[in-house]
Formats: C-alpha cells, sequence, structure tokens
C-alpha cells in the first residue's frame, strides 16, 4: 500500500500540470492541430483529390476560424509583441478562402499553390517571434530540395 502514495502522487500532478498547461501550451496545440490539417490540404490538393481536398480545406478553415476567433484579438505570450500578428491571422484566413474558392472551382493545382503561401506565412511569424518548429525546419529543408 505504501507504494502506491508516490504513483498515486505523481499521477495527480501530471495531470494537475497539463490541466493547467497556460496560453502558451494551448495556443501551441492548437495551432499543431491546425497546422496538421493544413498538411492534409496540402497534400490532397498536390494529389488531386477533389473531394478529400473540399473536406481538408473546409476543414482547415474552421480550425482557422477558431483559432482566431479565441486569439486572433488577444495573441498568446509568445506573439504579444508581435506587431504584425492582426495582419498575419488574416492573411492566413484569407489564403484559405482563396483556397476553398478554387477547390470549389476544381481548381487545385491553385489551390496547392495559394495554401503552400501558408508554409511561408507562418515562417515568417515564427521567424519574427524567435521560435523555430519542427515543421519550420522540414520546410527549410523542402525549400532548399
Amino acid at each position: 500500500m505504501k507504494r502506491l502514495g508516490p504513483l498515486i502522487t505523481a499521477f495527480a500532478l501530471l495531470a494537475t500540470s497539463s490541466a493547467h498547461a497556460g496560453p502558451v501550451a494551448e495556443f501551441e496545440a492548437s495551432f499543431r492541430e491546425m497546422y496538421g490539417i493544413y498538411r492534409i490540404a496540402l497534400f490532397q490538393t498536390n494529389a488531386g483529390e477533389h473531394a478529400e481536398s473540399f473536406t481538408a480545406v473546409t476543414d482547415l478553415s474552421d480550425q482557422l476560424a477558431a483559432l482566431a476567433e479565441i486569439w486572433g484579438e488577444d495573441p498568446p505570450p509568445q506573439y504579444q509583441d508581435d506587431h504584425l500578428w492582426g495582419a498575419t491571422i488574416d492573411t492566413a484566413r484569407a489564403l484559405v478562402g482563396t483556397a476553398n474558392d478554387q477547390v470549389a472551382a476544381h481548381e487545385l493545382s491553385e489551390a496547392h499553390e495559394t495554401l503552400e503561401s501558408l508554409r511561408d506565412l507562418f515562417g515568417e511569424l515564427h521567424a519574427r517571434n524567435g521560435i523555430e518548429t519542427f515543421s519550420d525546419r522540414m520546410n527549410a529543408y523542402h525549400a532548399a530540395m
């Protein structure tokens, strides 16, 4: 019975710390989720899959809208001093809206190119704020190819 005490305490601490991760972690988790959907949309438009592209770009639009609703006016701490934060979010939403229109018009190559612009936009956001993610490193590798 004594051996379970430390295990229960450790579990409680882990549960508490993840529940109170804070705004930085909350934003990053939402951003990673949105960025994963972005990657799917990029892949589907490149593959020429219309139905799958439509679903992915619509999902991306929804995720980005949710992110903007929560963080658009009040950026998370890591972007608090970025004077281009609002413009970046607005541009991202406009690009995804354009991609949505292009997919609806069966212009998948054009939608893919439009979505590629998000990669640079988010990369610039990260670079301006001293943030480097795994995706940023992969994007740099992709650009070098």
